[in-house]
């Protein structure tokens, strides 16, 4: 779940009057990371191939906290991309070290495929 006026996916406006309540484990008075401080922790990561981070080249489809953790979808640039675990552990490395996240779990999302019209900015 995100905190009401989160994105689901950096960059997407929240629904009016969306809320949800604070992930379980997170204590009272402590902060979590939400949506928006997991995508700031994954533009850190860099496709090593094309220089531009993971969030910029359109890669992350969704990031969701849950009572369990976090969860973020994301895609490859190619289905056969030889950085395909490199990338993985980077943003594992990137989402674990923010306070707060619980377990990370990444799904990696084949549709829609990646092309260059997804990166921000670009078109």
């Amino acid at each position: 779940m995100r905190a009401a006026g989160e994105p689901a996916v950096p960059g997407e406006p929240a629904a009016p009057g969306e809320s949800a309540p604070r992930p379980a484990g997170i204590p009272a008075g402590t902060v979590h990371p939400g949506a928006a401080g997991i995508a700031a922790a994954l533009r850190r990561v860099v496709d090593p191939e094309v220089g531009l981070d993971v969030v910029r080249l359109g890669l992350i489809y969704g990031i969701e906290a849950t009572d369990a953790g976090v969860r973020v979808v994301h895609t490859l640039t190619t289905p056969g991309c030889p950085l395909a675990d490199h990338l993985s552990r980077a943003m594992r490395v990137a989402v674990e070290g923010l306070p707060r996240v619980g377990r990370v779990e990444l799904v990696r999302a084949s549709e829609p495929a990646w092309h260059p019209d997804m990166i921000a900015g670009w078109g």
